[in-house]
């Protein structure tokens, strides 16, 4: 609209135009509302087509948009799905530690340090010269995994024998774990005798092996005793031989027939006790540094002290079942306890080591009715 319409119309309204300017102001108006009318009636037609085709189109009529539009949802629903997915894992991944960590570091002991302490000293009762260190860290859903080597000191020097692995998922034992006692078959041929039996063929056998051994070599060996002995008087038996006592087989209740004599699955302790959290004495904290002191032992006696932690840790593998029949059969566990609260501790064998030659010397002793020759290394010895 120019300045002069504009001009024009303020005129007209004001009365100031003439009679010919007034009527041909009056025609441009008309031919603008014409104009008008035309544009609105064009602009609803137009508006109404959008809508119909709007509300009418259909894939089949644009097939490449509409296959574009499905492959775009899919893909969002798919994006939409995995992160949902991975969110919800990170989620129970980290209600899974929390809870985890909560769960195994309560209690006193806490319930990590319980559990280790249940497997190690299985293993010590139920594997003649046998000891594992343990590790762990949490796996799974509420899991704890131990790991560790087994060894076995053969001379002075502790051999690596297999590594050792049980999961636990609270209280509960998963499956058998790894067990190269088990595994590697070193169980098989492991027995002692009984004092009431004695196979004097194998034992002739036993040691016919043993002196073909050549000097320069360290073993360790299985003794059968000649009778039942406390433990006190076991732990001095072999102090005129230049050898090392390392573990003592208990007697249990087992089958004492002349033709049962036999025992392939002993439970017994090792020289050195196991000792449990009950048994610390003092906790010593310096800085970073913590020590545990537990009880002092003369290494050929204080029996009563190793008698009753023997039977303590009888105890505690009673109370931890599962984890328990993970390494030695249950039923033992049962009834070995039972039998020594009865009975008392009577020693029937014993596990030593030393240079082979020195073990050969033990043909002679009256207290030795049998022998079972174990794992042989190059020389390694350094008297005490």
């Amino acid at each position: 609209m120019t300045e002069r319409f504009k001009q024009q119309l303020k005129d007209y309204a004001d009365g100031k135009l003439s009679g010919e300017e007034q009527a041909a102001l009056e025609r441009e108006i008309a031919k603008l509302e014409a104009y008008q009318e035309h544009m609105e009636e064009m602009l609803e037609k137009s508006d109404q087509q959008f809508h119909y085709e709007a509300k009418h189109e259909s894939p089949e009529m644009n097939p490449k948009k509409a296959r574009r539009l499905m492959n775009k949802g899919k893909r969002n629903a798919r994006f939409w799905n995995v992160g949902t997915v991975i969110g919800l894992l990170v989620i129970l991944a980290f209600l899974n530690s929390v809870i985890s960590s909560v769960y195994y570091s309560t209690g006193k002991p806490n319930r990590q340090e319980y559990y280790r302490d249940v497997l190690s000293s299985a293993v010590a009762v139920s594997r003649p010269n046998m000891s594992v260190a343990l590790s762990s860290g949490p796996t799974g859903i509420l899991s704890m995994k131990y790991s560790g080597m087994m060894n076995k000191q053969i001379g002075t020097e502790y051999v690596a024998m297999g590594a050792y692995e049980q999961t636990i998922r609270m209280n509960q034992s998963i499956g058998n774990g790894i067990d190269p006692y088990r595994q590697g078959g070193r169980s098989i041929g492991v027995y002692f005798h009984l004092p009431e039996s004695v196979d004097q063929e194998r034992s002739s056998v036993q040691w016919n092996r043993l002196s073909m051994l050549p000097e320069g070599t360290v073993a360790e060996a299985f003794v059968s005793l000649d009778r039942y002995y406390t433990t006190d008087e076991a732990l001095k038996l072999l102090s005129d031989f230049d050898l090392k006592l390392l573990w003592l087989a208990v007697y249990t209740g087992e089958d004492k027939g002349a033709d049962a004599g036999f025992v392939y699955q002993p439970l017994g302790f090792p020289l050195n006790p196991i000792w449990h959290y009950d048994d610390i004495e003092s906790i010593v904290r310096d800085g970073s540094m913590t020590t545990t002191k537990y009880p002092a032992i003369q290494e050929t006696g204080d029996g009563e002290r190793r008698d009753q932690n023997f039977i303590d840790t009888l105890k505690l593998l009673q109370k931890q079942k599962s984890i328990t029949s993970s390494v030695v059969p249950y039923s033992l566990i049962k009834n070995g306890l039972a039998y020594v609260e009865d009975n008392g501790v009577s020693i029937y064998g014993l596990v030593i080591t030393g240079p082979s030659k020195e073990l050969l010397k033990l043909q002679e002793a009256a207290v030795i009715k049998d022998i079972q020759l174990g794992e042989v290394r190059l020389w390694n010895w350094t008297p005490e």
